[in-house]
């Protein structure tokens, strides 16, 4: 009897993406430049090379595909990546997709960061102008102090965006992809001033249309966050009680409690703001706090802002935090973020904070 070979999960979704089935449904969302075939090779290699991504939840993998091909970009990690995020797959335009779509409105697109020992100058005003020159290679260009991208349209027209440390640190710090960001930092802020500059560029309604869809491809809309978190109707929510008067605790060093019940989980409703009010929340409420700040720990592991909100004695410790936390430059992120997480979800927390200070 011939010995049945069992295949692995990367090899079964490797087989599925190679199926006729899968050609043909990816065959309608493509443009006319890119081909079926080329497309299902880009994908396998990105397999290869993520192979946590076969672990991940299948259906978002292949909307994510999808996605990326109504796009008319590639997963390659320069077009657009595959991520993990909480146990689903989600598509990331790339700097080179947003420059690869700008480019098919006339407008070509650079994005670069800028270093300790480069030789940077820029001015806004009536006359515009914005210098950047690298030392000699290999001379040590020091620590990262911001990004700029420039937009040149063949018409002759020049537009171009800088943006500091700080500036990246804040949207950093409310960004569901933690990962990413941690894997490539200086593409993630060159793709964050690119996405600002692309958003300021003059053009067509329907040209805005296409490009307003590619940036807003990795934004949560409101609700979404919540969403993922606990489903449309809610899921139970893991977390360790906190004491009352809690103290700082490193987020890798609290023991998780196995065996643990969660208890049931209310739903979220924000009260009536605004989207972009809603939508900056939804964001900040993925925020899991970093090692060592102020932060509560389930039996999975350090907790989100939103899963905080969904208990009890979450609510009361995030209270406590817009009591007791100042911002430094190390945890402003935090900071920031638990604030326009709460603004939304906890006005009472927020009010209270307030009347205190």
């Amino acid at each position: 009897m011939s010995e049945i070979v069992q295949r692995t999960p990367q090899e079964d979704l490797i087989a599925q993406v190679r199926s006729d089935g899968f050609k043909r449904e990816v065959a309608m969302a493509l443009p006319e430049n890119i081909t079926p075939g080329y497309f299902v090779r880009v994908t396998v290699t990105a397999l290869m090379q993520t192979p946590d991504l076969a672990g991940a939840d299948r259906a978002s993998f292949f909307q994510s595909l999808i996605k990326c091909a109504q796009d008319g970009l590639l997963p390659d990690g320069r077009e657009a990546a595959l991520v993990l995020f909480s146990g689903k797959v989600q598509y990331l335009p790339m700097v080179g997709g947003i420059r690869k779509k700008l480019a098919e409105f006339g407008w070509t697109l650079e994005a670069r960061c800028v270093y300790e020992g480069d030789e940077f100058d820029y001015e806004y005003g009536l006359e515009p102008h914005l210098t950047h020159r690298p030392p000699r290679p290999g001379t040590p260009r020091g620590a990262r102090q911001g990004v700029y991208a420039v937009a040149k349209h063949k018409d002759g027209r020049r537009q171009f965006t800088v943006l500091d440390e700080a500036a990246i640190a804040k949207i950093r710090a409310i960004a569901k992809t933690k990962t990413v960001w941690d894997s490539w930092p200086d593409p993630m802020a060159e793709k964050t001033a690119a996405k600002q500059l692309a958003n300021d560029v003059p053009l067509d309604p329907a040209d805005r249309e296409q490009l307003r869809t590619l940036i807003e491809a990795d934004d949560f809309k409101p609700g979404e966050a919540r969403d993922l978190l606990y489903g449309p109707s809610g899921h139970p929510a893991e977390v360790r009680e906190i004491e009352a008067a809690p103290t700082p605790v490193a987020s890798d060093s609290v023991p998780s409690s196995e065996g643990a019940k969660p208890e049931e989980a209310p739903v979220l409703e924000p009260p009536a703001v605004d989207d972009e009010a809603r939508m900056l929340a939804d964001e900040a409420g993925m925020f899991v706090p970093p090692s060592g700040t102020y932060s509560a720990t389930g039996p999975k592991g350090p907790m989100t802002l939103a899963a905080m909100a969904a208990d009890e004695n979450g609510r009361k410790y995030l209270g406590m935090l817009l009591k007791r936390l100042e911002p430094t430059l190390e945890n402003q992120g935090y900071v920031e973020a638990v604030w326009a997480f709460c603004r939304v979800y906890c006005p009472e927390l927020v009010q209270a904070a307030e009347v205190q200070s």
